[in-house]
């Protein structure tokens, strides 16, 4: 009986969450208690039984989100450095494509969030930032991106530029395609194409003329192109 009831327990803190995710998708952290007990079809009672505050709910509804994405940013051991890089941003690209509401979502600790105490706020952003940060400094370690670069700052572009990528595609009616947004976060990363895997026939290097002006792609980060003479 008392399994049962736990199951039960369980689902009923599952609706709870699930509700408050499609409502901070649609209205943000504002949103009135009414709604969201409205949408999970529970008593207010049932809800603070759950959760003592509606913070507290908002905060375990998007830790399960970057949960999500450690998962998705967990890669095995094996492999070249650059096999790894490569398959941790394509697994962020899946995270992203599976639910691109949840960027949406995780953009909520980047800024000020009624509902959301300053504390939960740098709680969270820590922990956004700690995960793309261990990718970057792997990176950096194997001399894949220019270890000069302030890593903690390159975390917070990189998970704009997924964020803005996904949004401009939604705006456009188009669909997203999870390999071509990780090989584009890969070029925003490197500054150039990141070469395709070797069981590949070739096709996925990119040279001739526009490669040069996608960042200087055939070159290292430690060449400066020269002042044109006068």
């Amino acid at each position: 009986m008392s399994g049962r009831r736990g199951r039960r327990s369980q689902a009923t803190r599952d609706r709870l969450l699930a509700a408050a995710l499609e409502l901070l998708t649609e209205r943000g952290p504002g949103f009135p208690v009414e709604a969201l007990i409205r949408r999970a079809g529970v008593t207010k009672a049932t809800l603070y039984y759950h959760f003592p505050s509606k913070e507290a709910l908002i905060r375990e509804a998007l830790q399960r989100e970057i949960q999500g994405m450690r998962r998705a940013l967990r890669v095995p051991e094996a492999g070249s450095p650059e096999e790894r890089l490569r398959r941790a941003v394509q697994g962020l690209a899946d995270w992203a494509a599976e639910r691109p509401q949840r960027l949406r979502l995780l953009a909520l600790p980047w800024q000020p969030a009624p509902g959301l105490r300053a504390q939960t706020v740098r709680r969270l952003r820590r922990e956004l930032i700690r995960l793309l940060t261990k990718v970057l400094l792997a990176g950096q370690a194997a001399k894949l991106l220019d270890p000069s670069w302030p890593t903690e700052l390159l975390a917070v572009a990189l998970y704009g530029a997924l964020s803005h990528v996904v949004e401009h595609l939604r705006h456009q009616g188009r669909p997203l395609n999870p390999k071509e947004l990780s090989e584009a976060l890969l070029a925003f990363l490197l500054r150039r194409p990141l070469p395709a895997p070797a069981s590949g026939s070739g096709s996925g290097s990119r040279s001739g003329p526009g490669a040069e002006a996608r960042g200087q792609g055939g070159q290292s980060h430690s060449e400066k192109p020269q002042s044109p003479q006068t």
